[in-house]
């Protein structure tokens, strides 16, 4: 998507190990909600060095206000500050899990096992629809084709 718009690309997973360190080491030593007020810094951070409109893939714990503070925080200045768009599978949550934890299961990054993290998308699930993203696709199509469905729904 960043190639079609003729932006810089970040994943903000990938910054953060580079910048601040493993994301599961730091989430068992110090917390989930650490690592998620650690997280908003950077994304803060990086947006505003930015030099130029940059595509970034955040981290689905940007959704999720439950038990978290900051998110709503999180949320607004998203909102104010960029287009957002959310991506799943499908809008049937029971259709997704299989999909959404191999996905998890497979990132080195993050300790994690599939049946963990199907329950955790079962009940993030209707979180994620709710956050008020400017967009929202469903697609388990290629990346290209996934890309170019949200470069046709954001731009001008």
């Amino acid at each position: 998507m960043a190639d079609r718009l003729g932006r810089p690309f970040i994943d903000l997973d990938q910054e953060f190990m580079t910048r601040v360190g493993h994301i599961g080491q730091l989430i068992d030593q110090q917390g989930y909600a650490d690592y998620r007020r650690r997280n908003s810094e950077l994304l803060r951070e990086i947006v505003s060095q930015a030099d130029e409109p940059t595509v970034i893939a955040l981290s689905s714990g940007f959704l999720v206000r439950q038990g978290h503070s900051g998110t709503d925080d999180d949320q607004s200045w998203l909102a104010v500050t960029g287009v957002t768009c959310l991506l799943l599978p499908s809008p049937d949550v029971e259709a997704d899990v299989n999909l959404i934890a191999d996905r998890a299961a497979s990132r080195p990054y993050l300790k994690t096992n599939r049946d963990r993290e199907i329950e955790k998308y079962r009940q993030r699930f209707a979180e994620y629809q709710a956050a008020g993203a400017d967009h929202t696709v469903y697609s388990t199509e290629p990346p290209e084709v996934i890309a170019e469905q949200i470069v046709k729904k954001i731009e001008f």
